[in-house]
């Protein structure tokens, strides 16, 4: 949308109102996602809007529990016609406007690729006001009314679908409050916790989350063995040069089932060491600008040899996508069949040969029930005649029409948003090509979908994977099984443990808008962390502080040494602890800042990005706090002490991480920082006050007043004792 329209609230209506009005705006002057859609409409269009590869193609305003395939006009979804939604099935008024709506104005100002999520989250929304309101009316929608969409989505879906069901709930929410379409606003938060954000990395639980979303070592040897064989299965020769290429640079699958043909840029020789190099160019689909990896030179013959297996397998495709975009409006046939081309009718003999290629023959059983089943499925309708039941001939015109019709959506662009051209695309093939039980078309083509990528690293109902096929298990004697985001994790675990890359550098070379995401692939046990720690101590290169000044060659002092030694480590709000907890607790109840226990390393993101945060409020807080000193306030003078010396340390740190000189991933850890101690504090409680009384003495007799005092303070001291 170029135009964004925004809908201003009047303060001096109520939400009923305001309501009205902002359904109304929507109605008569927002674009619905596609121009093809009207408001009046239960269902709409989002092709090439949600996400890429997607088979949801259509957006129903149903209730919740609505499942489209039951409800296609025949009983068979069909490309380009949606389902049927039963009356009683709709979102009830007023909310059925409301969600239209709303969703309208959250595409313009929070745009999201899964149109599903959002559209779900309101269902939640839905039946929570009828069941707290006994009407569907959004101005009612309260806290509690959020707080049970919430609940309903944790009880039906997965924790961690919940979890986004909740979120989107949350920018709903908020934008039901900002636009005044609530009657009593509230700052409503989604109560659902993420599973991912575990902060304590150790332990049986993290270690099974972990191995659930890596791949074993069994499955990538598998998928080495398959990609090295002499397979001409076309399945084994797509599913393992997609992986091999996922393996090249953390992409997702969508992203080269998307690619161009001429994914693989040209080669290039280091100047310095004379290395030949090889880059991909990748279309994030996280929202990142286009960009040209490089591929490590170990993996460079592998990403050259995918590419090739791929280009050979989709070949065919593509002549085929160039015919049809030379001869719109044409049906391809082989060179052999042109005549075909006068003649008004087509026998069964002659409609296999043209869609399944070869010459005109007699057919066998098998071969004439594959006729009629494609004559069937096309809707191609056939001639009568007098006496005959089987085996019907059909008009050219006729199968031609049909035949175009079966071409993708939006041919001849395959991608809208690059305009790549399907004669363009690394990923397409001719219908039938990956079913082992059908003949691949010689007219028809599509792009290869996910799913049999899917079915082909994963046994899914009635088709056996790679492995399957070849009896491979793991220890436990299941099928060895693999799941496309599992090597992008592995990816960015490896380059993690590296400590090669930033957290800024790792989201770029994972195609990722947002550094934040990066903590989903986040699998690094805190043992890792301690390893890193434990090998910084003692290096200049990797480490600042009292950790440089280390060296193991020269004996230290017991007391010294159980200062530095790293013994454990866990994650804090700057960096890492490495105080022993099984000794004692946290003695400065998690002040890590004026703590010698705290590690930084350089390069993390989230660290940094919290310093900064700090470094800003402490000096809000310092000004605050010189205000009250100037006032006298009681214990002021003691606060901008402490915030003094806070602010201090964090620009010591800050310092050190803005220096160039120092390379990114080295550890930090601030000197001079005294840590309060049980034996000082009793120590210092003993001590007697000595108070400067002489500058007060202003006679003898005052002199001996005192000395009276201290000699009955000394008796009393031998009394007690």
């Amino acid at each position: 949308m170029t135009n964004l329209i925004t809908f201003t609230p009047k303060a001096t209506l109520d939400a009923k109102d305001n309501f009205a009005k902002f359904v109304e705006l929507v109605k008569t002057r927002f674009t619905l996602l596609k121009p093809c859609n009207r408001f009046e409409d239960n269902v709409w269009n989002t092709e090439w809007i949600g996400q890429k590869g997607g088979v949801q193609k259509f957006l129903y305003f149903t209730q919740a529990g609505f499942v489209p395939k039951y409800h296609y006009p025949n009983g068979k979804r069909e490309n380009g016609f949606p389902a049927v939604i039963p009356k009683q099935l709709l979102l009830r008024e007023p909310f059925l406007d409301f969600a239209k709506a709303i969703f309208a104005y959250l595409h313009a100002w929070e745009s999201s690729t899964n149109l599903s999520s959002r559209i779900a989250s309101l269902r939640y929304l839905e039946v929570a006001l009828h069941e707290i309101n006994g009407s569907t009316c959004p101005t009612a929608t309260t806290a509690e009314v959020m707080n049970r969409a919430c609940m309903l989505a944790a009880e039906i879906v997965s924790p961690d679908t919940a979890y986004d069901r909740g979120k989107q709930l949350e920018i709903i929410y908020r934008y039901m409050v900002n636009l005044g379409l609530v009657a009593i606003p509230d700052n409503w938060v989604c109560p659902i916790s993420s599973r991912q954000q575990i902060r304590n990395r150790v332990g049986m639980q993290f270690e099974a989350e972990r191995q659930k979303k890596l791949p074993t070592p069994q499955v990538l040897e598998a998928l080495a063995a398959i990609f090295n064989s002499d397979s001409v299965d076309s399945r084994d020769i797509f599913s393992t040069s997609v992986c091999a290429l996922m393996l090249c640079d953390p992409a997702r699958s969508v992203e080269v089932l998307y690619s161009p043909k001429d994914i693989l840029t040209p080669d290039w020789t280091d100047p310095n060491s004379g290395e030949i190099g090889t880059c991909l160019r990748w279309y994030p689909a996280k929202g990142a600008a286009p960009i040209i990896k490089t591929v490590i030179p170990s993996m460079r013959e592998v990403a050259i040899r995918a590419i090739d297996r791929l280009l050979k397998l989709s070949e065919p495709a593509r002549v085929l996508a160039k015919w049809y975009e030379k001869n719109p409006g044409r049906i391809y046939l082989s060179p052999n069949l042109e005549y075909l081309r006068k003649h008004e009718r087509l026998s069964q003999n002659e409609v296999y040969a043209i869609l399944f290629g070869g010459p005109v023959a007699n057919l066998s059983i098998v071969e004439r029930n594959r006729v009629r089943a494609w004559i069937k499925s096309l809707k191609v309708p056939s001639i009568s005649i007098q006496g005959v039941t089987r085996g019907k001939p059909v008009t050219f015109a006729d199968l031609e029409r049909a035949v175009l019709r079966r071409l993708p959506t939006g041919f001849p662009v395959m991608d809208p948003k690059t305009g790549m051209r399907y004669s363009e695309a690394l990923c397409i093939s001719r219908i039938g090509e990956f079913d082992s039980r059908s003949k691949q078309s010689n007219c028809c083509l599509g792009r290869i979908n996910y799913a049999i990528l899917s079915q082909s690293l994963n046994s899914k109902g009635n088709v056996i994977s790679i492995f399957e096929k070849r009896e491979l298990r793991d220890e436990n004697g299941e099928f060895l099984f693999l799941r496309t985001n599992m090597l992008r994790h592995y990816l960015n675990t490896l380059v993690r443990q590296s400590g090669m890359l930033t957290e800024e550098e790792i989201a770029q070379w994972s195609g990722r808008k947002n550094v934040n995401q990066n903590a989903t692939y986040n699998h690094q046990s805190d043992r890792d962390v301690i390893a890193k720690l434990r090998n910084a101590v003692g290096d200049p290169s990797k480490a600042v502080g009292p950790f440089t000044n280390i060296d193991n060659r020269v004996f230290i002092r017991r007391d010294e040494f159980a200062r530095i030694k790293v013994i454990t480590a866990h994650t804090t709000e700057f960096g890492y602890c490495v105080h022993d907890y099984a000794q004692s607790p946290c003695q400065v109840h998690q002040d890590c800042m004026n703590c010698n226990e705290q590690a930084c390393i350089k390069g993390d993101a989230r660290a940094e990005e919290n310093l900064r945060k700090t470094q800003t409020e402490l000096t809000r807080l310092q000004e605050d706090a010189r205000e009250a000193f100037s006032e006298e306030v009681l214990g002021a003078a003691d606060w901008f002490k402490y915030q003094r010396t806070t602010l201090e340390r964090v620009n010591q740190l800050l310092a050190i991480i803005d220096t160039p000189e120092i390379p990114q991933g080295a550890v930090m850890q601030l000197g001079c920082v005294l840590p309060p101690s049980r034996l000082a504090m009793a120590e210092k409680s003993r001590q007697l006050l000595v108070k400067p009384i002489s500058q007060f003495i202003t006679s003898l007799d005052e002199v001996r007043a005192l000395l009276t005092d201290s000699n009955n303070y000394a008796q009393g001291l031998d009394y007690a004792e």
